[in-house]
């Protein structure tokens, strides 16, 4: 079907109680899409002759790629409309098949009417999308957001959350959907404007809603904070600009272009776009630590040297004022926080042993380094649990203790120094601990070389528990008679010195 064909008169009208969840005219989006499609085939009578299979072909945004699968969902959808009673079926039926020719009429009174005060009943009640800008559609969903949006004059206030609702996807979908739909002109968003209030237990303010249009809205109607984003799209494409142009200069360089870098030092170059200020976010100040470390190491290339340079000067000029010098300090500090992070984080996934100090240092050790290091200094000792093969697990030297009945540490210097000496030993013949070094072999050989009676005596510790237990059982069914706890009848402490005598601890 041509668009030409039709009138700028021409329109589909899209009801509200399309949209109202608690009208049994509710639409999906597909019903929506089928309705539209139907109602531009109206006859002279306003009755329309459809089946299945006529629709398949005509619909100019297939449901599914293959005729079976599309076929099949125009079926459901057409029922779907007809028992909704948006589509009034006026010929006789015993089963719609694919080839069956239904005669339907619009229900349009009923539809005018649903929803609306008595005192308004006849007044308009849709929205009109006209021919031309249904069948420019190339989404059922896009369709859907634009009738949407198409309701409100002033504009449709509205969250994410609330998108989920209307569209039927969880949050987090309703916001890339609606975000998606925004950037390629489907509808136009003027976002809200922050508050002085802050939300309930956080120190975030609060935001108003942002509001849709199918129309776009003129400067004055613009927020602030709709002005900040686009000037933040203007200042993102005036950067990349910069960036081709840097990469286009580097080509013959013996060192390899990194985009990245290059955009960051455009970004600290860039005082103001368009007559606004910019300022380096916390994401460029991470690379300014970075490029800072690089350079006093010396294996900074030529980009992070040049990102330094200009993040100094950058610096230096925001450290003018009271104000953005407080701002910007603490952006530095945590950019520098973060880098340390991700700085150790990296030294132990690559290294083969590494331990943690009790000053939170964590160093990585090998035969060259490991006996100047103080086992009364060391907090924890790395590990792999076996996936990604690096070190990605931590073990205190604590831990290798036994524990008493009451869930406590049982401080034995011997067992320290027995993890130790064995940890030392894997490090000097160059062996990366795993979960099994760490949890079986050195604890178990650990602790049998200084219980040597751990096994059978624990064993032996355990039935003495178990016959408590019966004896406290058996002392519960007699009403007259006391109770014995578990504590009163066997004494960790004491079964611990029966066990491995006084001085082994």
């Amino acid at each position: 079907m041509l668009t030409k064909n039709f009138t700028s008169k021409q329109y589909v009208p899209v009801f509200n109680c399309f949209f109202n969840e608690d009208s049994k005219f509710n639409l999906n989006e597909c019903e929506l899409f089928l309705y539209s499609s139907i109602y531009t085939q109206r006859m002279y009578d306003d009755s329309v002759r459809v089946n299945a299979d006529l629709l398949n072909q005509f619909i100019h945004v297939r449901y599914y790629k293959y005729d079976k699968d599309n076929i099949k969902k125009v079926k459901e959808t057409l029922e779907s409309l007809i028992n909704k009673q948006v589509l009034i079926l006026h010929n006789e039926v015993k089963e719609i098949k694919n080839n069956t020719m239904l005669e339907v009429g619009l229900n349009i009174n009923e539809l005018s009417n649903d929803g609306m005060d008595e005192k308004k009943e006849g007044m308009r009640n849709y929205s009109s999308i006209t021919y031309e800008q249904f069948l420019k559609v190339t989404s059922i969903r896009d369709y859907y957001i634009y009738c949407v949006a198409a309701r409100w004059r002033k504009g449709f206030i509205c969250s994410y959350a609330r998108w989920g609702e209307i569209l039927s996807v969880n949050e987090r979908s309703a916001k890339r959907i609606i975000k998606d739909a925004v950037t390629r002109g489907i509808i136009y968003k003027n976002t809200g404007d922050y508050k002085d209030s802050k939300v309930d237990g956080r120190e975030q303010k609060k935001q108003d809603e942002n509001v849709y249009r199918i129309l776009p809205f003129t400067s004055d109607e613009k927020t602030k904070e709709q002005k900040k984003v686009e000037h933040k799209v203007t200042t993102d494409e005036h950067i990349q600009e910069k960036v081709n142009e840097a990469a286009i200069d580097s080509i013959g360089s013996d060192e390899d272009f990194n985009e990245e870098m290059q955009d960051v030092i455009e970004r600290f170059k860039t005082y103001k776009v368009d007559g606004e200020n910019y300022f380096p976010t916390d994401f460029e100040w991470y690379y300014y630590v970075e490029a800072k470390y690089a350079i006093q190491k010396k294996t900074a290339t030529k980009q992070q040297r040049e990102l330094f340079e200009v993040g100094e000067k950058r610096k230096n000029a925001l450290y003018k004022n009271e104000k953005s010098q407080y701002h910007t300090k603490k952006l530095i500090d945590e950019a520098r926080d973060q880098f340390e992070h991700n700085f150790k984080k990296e030294l132990v996934r690559n290294a083969t042993n590494a331990v943690l100090l009790k000053s939170d240092e964590i160093v990585a050790v090998n035969a060259n380094n490991i006996d100047q290091i103080n086992v009364e200094d060391v907090k924890s000792i790395f590990y792999s649990n076996g996936k990604g093969n690096h070190l990605n697990c931590q073990k205190s030297l604590e831990s290798f203790q036994l524990m008493n009945m009451k869930n406590e540490y049982i401080d034995n210097p011997k067992v320290v120094m027995g993890v130790w000496g064995s940890y030392k030993q894997y490090v000097r013949d160059g062996i990366s601990l795993d979960f099994n070094k760490v949890n079986y072999q050195i604890k178990d050989n650990v602790i049998k070389e200084i219980y040597p009676n751990f096994t059978d005596e624990a064993k032996g510790f355990s039935n003495k528990i178990k016959e408590a237990q019966r004896k406290r059982d058996l002392n519960k069914q007699k009403e007259e008679e006391s109770k014995v706890p578990v504590g009163e009848i066997l004494d960790d402490a004491d079964l611990l010195n029966q066990m491995y005598g006084p001085d082994d601890f």
